[in-house]
């Protein structure tokens, strides 16, 4: 009987045992990205009724409750290129 690894010895990480298909892709970032209590929602709703408060905790040192700084602005790029391809 094979052993159920779920981490790697080497470094931690989880082992993802899915195929890579348009639908796992999918289902992974309505997770990430829309699930109700998710980070990018939060950061994206904080950012525009109290931005003072996301960047005072980011820089105190608050940064599991929001999203990856580099993470965020490269979401952003993208929404707004489909926003602008799709107002043309």
């Amino acid at each position: 009987m094979p052993q159920q690894i779920n981490y790697c010895n080497g470094c931690g990480a989880k082992v993802i045992k899915n195929r890579l298909t348009m639908r796992n892709l999918f289902e992974d970032f309505t997770y990430n990205y829309l699930n109700y209590d998710n980070k990018f929602l939060r950061t994206f709703l904080n950012l525009f009724t109290k931005p003072e408060a996301v960047i005072t905790s980011y820089i105190d040192g608050t940064r599991k409750k929001y999203v990856n700084v580099i993470s965020y602005f490269a979401i952003a790029l993208t929404l707004s290129r489909f926003a602008n391809v799709c107002h043309e």
